[in-house]
């Protein structure tokens, strides 16, 4: 029967089912609200030149502490920065960020400014590589399962999909590649 043929009473009632009904489905947890890495493996963080040079650094065990170290003076109260560190697979190399912002990792991020790309260092068999300073980071990082400005126990996943410029170190010769910086990786808080 249309709706216009029903009597006023039950018009009322059916507007009230579908407004409970609209509720309902506001009060469940969105994919953005699950707290945690949801399947993200612990590594790896990839940093492989675009050049063909054949340059690739794993790093692997992506940690989170909300140190401060970058802050954002326009965060609002609570939101405090955060340095996410990683360590080069097979030795004792860094990869470290700085979060100014961790309330807002769900949407795209820029790496070099929203997500500051502190330290890339990493070897190979005959060459040591870093990123090359006053260089200018590409790219984005998108995190899922953030709670808590990224403080909940649970983790998250953070997403990367960017470029930087190395300085690579071969004995007495130093050169410049791109490189990218790839991987879904699982973000843990910090034990220390």
């Amino acid at each position: 029967m249309p709706a216009a043929l029903l009597p006023p009473c039950a018009r009322s009632s059916r507007r009230l089912a579908l407004a409970a009904f609209a509720l309902a489905l506001a009060a469940c947890s969105s994919e953005e609200e699950r707290c945690g890495p949801e399947g993200a493996p612990a590594g790896d963080i990839v940093v492989a030149d675009t050049t063909g040079a054949g340059v690739t650094l794993r790093y692997f065990g992506l940690r989170a502490r909300a140190n401060n170290d970058c802050p954002d003076p326009a965060a609002p109260a609570g939101v405090v920065s955060m340095t996410l560190s990683a360590t080069a697979v097979g030795g004792t190399a860094p990869l470290t960020f700085c979060v100014p912002r961790p309330d807002l990792l769900t949407r795209p991020r820029a790496l070099g400014t929203e997500i500051q790309v502190i330290d890339v260092i990493g070897a190979d068999a005959s060459c040591t590589y870093r990123q090359l300073r006053d260089s200018v980071p590409a790219g984005t990082a998108t995190a899922t399962g953030v709670c808590d400005n990224g403080r909940d126990p649970a983790g998250f996943a953070l997403n990367f999909a960017g470029e930087i410029t190395l300085e690579r170190t071969c004995g007495a010769v130093k050169d410049t590649l791109r490189a990218t910086l790839t991987g879904k990786v699982a973000v843990l808080p910090s034990s220390t």
